[in-house]
């Protein structure tokens, strides 16, 4: 991680460029995997779901949940995109 911090930011994105493909093959393979070795039962797991005890609605926390994604994404995109 650190050496990619002394490289240049096209050669940040070129690695990037190169681990994705291989991070998303792995998730794919791991999914798979789980799906066809484990038992799936929709009711029971649906009943053990706990109420929404919060404090605000469901569409207060995906908006503070965005917000805070898209402000921690905006130093990346914005050099991004100037290139």
């Amino acid at each position: 991680m650190s050496l990619t911090l002394c490289l240049q930011f096209d050669k940040i994105i070129r690695v990037l460029s190169v681990v994705t493909p291989f991070l998303i093959v792995i998730v794919l393979i791991i999914s798979i995997y789980y799906m066809f070795k484990h038992d799936f039962n929709i009711s029971e797991d649906i009943t053990s779901i706990p109420e929404n005890k919060g404090l605000y609605p469901w569409w207060f926390d995906a908006i503070n949940y965005s917000s805070l994604q898209i402000a921690a994404a905006f130093s990346f995109l914005s050099v991004m995109g100037g290139n």
